[in-house]
């Protein structure tokens, strides 16, 4: 049986400095991070995933110049494959984190992480 707490984040007025939106403290699971665009006009952004207590550090992009049209919402764990598309979670270990940024200085955009941490498990 696992005993979790809820994670909700709110983030506003993001652009293109890089921003932790989350690092994991232990077993994480991210179900959705939703972000709009508030520019008024195309933007790209950018969400990596940075393993710091690996040897050598790892980093890898879970959406990479991804393009938000405006005042369009998305969420950036979305797998799309053909005409379809799918959130898929994204499981997050100690020392894990998820940082985001556009591609412009003058891009808008907010942001709103939900998931859970596993708290304790009983076996």
């Amino acid at each position: 049986m696992n005993f979790i707490r809820p994670i909700r984040l709110l983030f506003n007025n993001l652009s293109d400095s890089k921003t932790a939106l989350f690092s994991s403290e232990g077993n994480v699971v991210i179900k959705s991070i939703r972000c709009c665009n508030r520019s008024g006009r195309n933007i790209r952004l950018n969400l990596q995933v940075i393993a710091l207590l690996e040897s050598p550090i790892q980093e890898a992009f879970i959406a990479e110049n991804l393009l938000i049209l405006p005042n369009q919402t998305t969420d950036l764990l979305a797998i799309i494959y053909g005409g379809a598309s799918e959130v898929v979670e994204h499981r997050l270990f100690d020392g894990d984190s998820l940082i985001c940024y556009s591609d412009g200085y003058d891009d808008k955009f907010d942001c709103i992480i939900t998931g859970y941490e596993e708290v304790e498990s009983i076996t």
